[in-house]
């Protein structure tokens, strides 16, 4: 149903409930203690040459000691740390995604990374400012056949208002910014690992799941907006 034709009663109490989502979600942020370690933002944006790079060493095991690092030490746990932001960091920068930044004041960036170790990647980024939320899906192909090669595909849209309240309702339920980054009694060598991020003005936090199991449901959401890629 269009916004034109809602009532005005029912419009007015719509936008009374997303104001009172948006409220009680600010308001229970900032009443927890949640990880704020924000990435390390890049000296400048990503070079061709850069993103070059990181293609040519997303399939590496072992990483050269420059290799590229989205997060501070530590983020990620001690056990795997420095081979996980590494990696990471190197299919992120393949995909062409820079690190998430601290946003102004009502801004929010929500992004999920799968990585997968024989099919296609995936990249869904949200974005929430004051005039709109866009969505943006990067499928990153698997390698095709005699070249070895991969092809990056960008589709853009939108979020509509009560897509997003949804959002806001999901992450206030899970509560988000609690969840445990890492949970080292489930993983495996071949499959896939889903990182989600969520960075707003104050606060930032990413989650690492192997097969996205244990991922709070906004994740689910998030996926069937963007055409759910991954069933």
């Amino acid at each position: 149903m269009s916004l034109g034709s809602i009532s005005i009663r029912g419009g007015a109490l719509w936008a009374f409930g997303s104001f009172a989502v948006f409220v009680a979600i600010y308001g229970y942020c900032e009443s927890s203690n949640p990880n704020s370690k924000f990435p390390i933002q890049l000296s400048s944006p990503l070079s061709a040459e850069l993103v070059e790079t990181c293609r040519d060493d997303e399939r590496r095991i072992n990483f050269r000691e420059d290799a590229i690092k989205y997060w501070p030490n530590g983020t990620f746990g001690e056990a795997t740390d420095s081979f996980e932001s590494r990696w990471y960091s190197t299919q992120l920068c393949a995909m062409e995604e820079e690190p998430l930044k601290r946003l102004p004041y009502g801004q929010t960036t929500i992004r999920l990374l799968i990585d997968t170790s024989f099919d296609e990647d995936l990249v869904i980024r949200i974005e929430r400012d004051v005039a709109e939320v866009r969505l943006i899906v990067k499928t990153w192909s698997k390698p095709l056949p005699v070249t070895d090669s991969r092809e990056l595909t960008v589709k853009r849209g939108e979020i509509t208002e009560r897509q997003w309240t949804a959002i806001a309702v999901l992450l206030e339920q899970a509560p988000i910014w609690n969840i445990a980054t890492n949970n080292d009694r489930i993983g495996g060598k071949d499959g896939s690992t889903w990182v989600f991020e969520i960075a707003t003005a104050e606060r930032y936090h990413v989650i690492s799941r192997w097969q996205g199991r244990q991922l709070p449901m906004v994740v689910h959401l998030i996926l069937s907006l963007a055409g759910d890629p991954f069933p």
